[in-house]
């Protein structure tokens, strides 16, 4: 298991959110503060503030995708189309591994729905998948980010 995987996994470990799991096992990496990438992430868990949507493993890999292939030039197009390029080609690659993006459908619960959450939660969906699809997106990111990091 590389560090990042065994670091991603071991804070959703600890109740950071799929998103923040990801992100945070990354921020060193790139100089961001451990606490500003807690913060900035915190809403994407549960598929974005659990409506449900992309899944929040994909969106902190996204994130981090954007810290090793983004520059703060609002008009470098190139980059920024690199970077679409680059995001398009993980998502397909995380969706044809596991049929769909949307945490929704990914663990079978819609979470806007008390009753779906509850049961999402009895069935331990969180401790028994969520936790593999953490993992999945930061190995699919080292492939992308591979030579970019130490």
């Amino acid at each position: 298991m590389s560090t990042y995987k065994q670091t991603a996994t071991t804070y959703f470990h600890a109740g950071y959110n799929c998103a923040q799991s990801v992100l945070c096992a990354f921020a060193p990496a790139y100089n961001l503060p451990l606490e500003l990438a807690y913060k900035m992430s915190a809403p994407f868990g549960g598929g974005i503030a659990r409506t449900g949507e992309m899944c929040g493993a994909v969106t902190g890999a996204l994130m981090v995708l954007g810290l090793s292939q983004s520059h703060p030039i609002p008009y470098d197009a190139e980059t920024k189309d690199q970077v679409y390029v680059q995001a398009q080609e993980f998502l397909a690659r995380f969706n044809e591994k596991h049929g769909s993006t949307l945490c929704r459908e990914l663990i079978g619960y819609d979470m806007k729905d008390q009753q779906q959450l509850q049961q999402a939660r009895e069935t331990g969906v969180f401790h028994t998948l969520c936790p593999h699809l953490v993992g999945d997106a930061v190995e699919l990111l080292q492939e992308f980010i591979r030579g970019e990091i130490v």
